[in-house]
């Protein structure tokens, strides 16, 4: 468990520029900016129960190809546009509220799980 408010994960992202996996389930990490810019080698990314208000800033993570960010508190998905080899995202239990916020999911040409249960709009 990390709490960004205490530790910086942009310098293990510095240190650790080749991780292709990382697990922060269970963090306190209100938005993906906390993670800074030297995690562009992750292609599997897990921030379930982390608080996360949102995911701007996860362009800087443009080989991720499965996001979970479940049980958290993210209303728009349109972000994650720029993530073109995404193929699993997990965003159940988080706060879509209609299919608008929905309509950039159309632009995830690699998208093959995809997982809303639990949000309004569902």
């Amino acid at each position: 468990q990390v709490d960004c408010s205490e530790h910086r994960l942009a310098s293990a992202g510095e240190l650790l520029p080749y991780v292709t996996e990382l697990k922060l389930s269970d963090s306190k990490i209100p938005t993906v900016r906390d993670l800074g810019i030297s995690w562009s080698m992750l292609q599997v990314l897990w921030m379930c129960r982390c608080g996360l208000n949102d995911v701007e800033g996860i362009n800087a993570i443009p080989l991720l190809e499965e996001l979970y960010v479940s049980f958290n508190h993210v209303k728009d998905l349109s972000p994650l546009t720029s993530l073109d080899k995404l193929q699993v995202l997990d965003a159940e239990g988080n706060s879509v509220e209609t299919w608008e916020d929905l309509d950039s999911l159309q632009f995830f040409p690699a998208l093959k799980q995809l997982t809303l249960a639990g949000n309004p709009v569902c």
